[in-house]
């Protein structure tokens, strides 16, 4: 089986890390829609348009190695219009109950918890020691950054980014397209589609960019 990492940007590298030292695979492609046909650490690299052409979904998993929700988002939809089914990346640095309920095309990195009866949907992200109470709810697409809390019975909504070293309250609810930025405590309900900051986190203005990362 080939794996497709759909990223060559520092989260494809960390992800490349994990796979090549799992070798669970026979095979390590690279696609990025923003280079021309060529090798990455040594691998093939391709468009996503080429790769169709030489790998069918019978022999290639892929996984979206990107930090931005959205485009995570974006990228999920046109991989699944040809068919492909997304793998997971989990570092066997974990703890992931056998009572979690995890979606196709999760990354997980070292050190992440996910407590019992957790429910996270596909295309999710979750850097390095994330750290998950029970029976919380993660909707697809959702990036949590480094060591970033959530309190059990969170709901936590689709395309939402989470910045490092942040906390979410038991029970909290957040809309889906909202970003939290660095170090936010999160202690009561958030609306879609908006920025929160601060200890606790307020509401600063819309999301209307919809980007976490300047070009």
């Amino acid at each position: 089986m080939v794996i497709g990492i759909y990223g060559t940007g520092g989260t494809g590298k960390d992800v490349y890390d994990v796979v090549v030292r799992q070798k669970h695979y026979e095979k390590i492609i690279f696609i990025d829609d923003t280079k021309e046909i060529g090798y990455f650490r040594n691998n093939e690299l391709y468009p996503f348009e080429k790769i169709p052409k030489s790998y069918n979904p019978q022999n290639m998993k892929i996984i979206i190695a990107v930090g931005e929700p959205m485009l995570r988002k974006k990228l999920y939809d046109r991989v699944k219009e040809k068919g492909y089914i997304l793998t997971n990346v989990i570092h066997e640095d974990t703890d992931i109950s056998e009572y979690a309920n995890v979606g196709e095309g999760l990354i997980a990195f070292k050190g992440v918890i996910i407590g019992a009866d957790a429910k996270l949907g596909e295309n999710i992200l979750l850097e390095p020691y994330v750290v998950m109470g029970h029976d919380v709810c993660v909707k697809r697409h959702t990036v949590l950054s480094c060591q970033v809390l959530v309190g059990g019975h969170a709901q936590i909504g689709e395309a939402v980014y989470i910045a490092l070293a942040s906390a979410i309250k038991d029970r909290v609810q957040i809309g889906n397209e909202t970003i939290i930025g660095v170090g936010s405590r999160v202690v009561k309900d958030l609306p879609e589609n908006i920025i929160a900051v601060g200890y606790p986190a307020r509401v600063v203005k819309k999301n209307e960019s919809i980007q976490i990362f300047g070009k």
